[in-house]
């Protein structure tokens, strides 16, 4: 199951910078362990915000709220966690099998081959 989640680390930001710094050395630590796991599957920061956002997989709520409560940073941050459902145009080859393929590689794969219309829809 994919979740949207929504990480706000501001009060991170707050702590004295030898605290701060080891902290988030810590958070990097884990999340590179989270993403080699196959939790973590995409992440962005959000530009002239404290905060991130990523597309996490978890067999189920409980499991994707021990993932999170895992991070060093967790007890600083305030989230929000959606569950993802699959949209109905999303291709039905690409929906069975999401793990092989990702949605970047689908869009690059339907530019190069001209699948994606001048509109940008699939």
């Amino acid at each position: 199951m994919d979740f949207l989640v929504c990480i706000a680390t501001t009060a991170v930001y707050r702590l004295p910078k030898g605290e701060g710094r080891e902290l988030i050395e810590r958070e990097r630590a884990r999340g590179r362990e989270l993403q080699a796991g196959g939790f973590l599957q995409k992440a962005w920061s959000l530009p002239g915000q404290k905060g991130n956002v990523g597309i996490w997989s978890a067999r189920d709520a409980d499991q994707i709220t021990g993932a999170l409560e895992s991070l060093p940073i967790w007890p600083l941050i305030t989230g929000e966690v959606t569950p993802l459902a699959t949209h109905p145009l999303l291709p039905s080859w690409l929906a069975k099998d999401k793990t092989d393929v990702g949605f970047d590689d689908v869009i690059s794969t339907k530019i190069s081959d001209g699948s994606i219309g001048p509109n940008g829809v699939l």
